[in-house]
């Protein structure tokens, strides 16, 4: 009479074992099946703000710079300036004596045509000077531009206005607010540049005239646009495509983009908001791939 409840806990138990043999084995099976699926790390799609530009080299010049010449063939006296002095329009700066043999004139004066800075002086007391040759340049550097040769491939893109951050090679670490204030009408048919000014918004006197500036001219700002990294893009025979996860598998999707900056890309159709983008692991994905979200 004893045997029957021992029979009965051994049948329980034997019972217990197999249906936890059964879910270990199921829990493996799963396990081995996650393992099996693609690893990839995605970000959810996003609008954003995104800015076109372009980025040049220039140089800082005087606004206002003027080559002075002589009106007659003479010896120079009189020299009463020199390199770095600040002159007024009208302003004296040499004589010129044409007298010849049996023939005297009266000195004809040279006279300084705009305000600024002597920049140079080339004449020398008692040389020989004509209208052909300068002996002075004068420079207003109270009124600085910079000037950028901009190549005709990206010569249509820029307009009067367009914002520009500049930076100096000279003074590091700080990047200055400017404007594009004139442009060139037409294309240097030997360099086929076209040249660009830009004007700092703040005067800053630390920037003088001769000094290379780094330039990046805003061409366009778009705001609340799909933005994603440029790098979970591929590009093959004209066509741009990606990888968004749906329902646990990587769907391949064609899309259309806009401006680029840096390693971010509008997206103008292909994408919206909240899509599962693949941008880790793309490479190992065709169309309808089962797949594992790492991150």
């Amino acid at each position: 009479m004893r045997k029957a409840p021992v029979i009965i806990l051994a049948a329980c138990l034997l019972f217990a074992a197999v249906s936890c043999s059964k879910q270990t084995a199921s829990s493996q099976e799963a396990a081995t099946e996650q393992d099996n699926l693609t690893p990839v790390s995605t970000i959810r799609v996003s609008t954003d703000s995104i800015t076109d530009s372009r980025k040049f080299g220039g140089t800082v010049t005087a606004k206002d710079t003027v080559y002075v010449m002589p009106s007659v063939t003479g010896e120079l006296q009189n020299v009463s300036v020199k390199v770095g002095d600040r002159v007024e329009k009208d302003q004296v700066l040499a004589q010129v004596d044409a007298s010849r043999d049996g023939q005297t004139y009266k000195p004809s004066l040279i006279k300084a045509p705009i305000a600024g800075i002597v920049t140079s002086f080339t004449g020398v007391e008692g040389s020989m000077v004509a209208p052909s040759s300068p002996v002075a340049v004068i420079e207003n550097l109270d009124d600085l531009e910079i000037t950028i040769s901009v190549i005709e491939r990206y010569s249509t893109l820029i307009s009067l206005g367009n914002r520009v951050l500049v930076n100096f090679d000279a003074i590091e670490g700080e990047t200055f607010e400017a404007a594009v204030t004139s442009l060139s009408p037409t294309i240097d048919s030997r360099t086929r540049t076209r040249t660009v000014k830009a004007r700092l918004n703040v005067p800053e006197p630390r920037v003088i005239a001769g000094m290379y500036a780094n330039l990046n001219v805003i061409i366009n700002t778009k705001d609340n646009v799909i933005v994603v990294p440029y790098s979970a893009l591929s590009t093959g025979n004209d066509v741009t495509t990606c990888y968004v996860v749906r329902d646990g598998r990587a769907v391949k999707t064609v899309v259309t983009t806009g401006i680029r900056e840096s390693d971010r890309v509008e997206i103008v159709s292909g994408l919206k908001a909240g899509d599962l983008l693949v941008v880790r692991g793309q490479g190992l994905l065709a169309d309808g791939t089962p797949v594992r979200i790492v991150e």
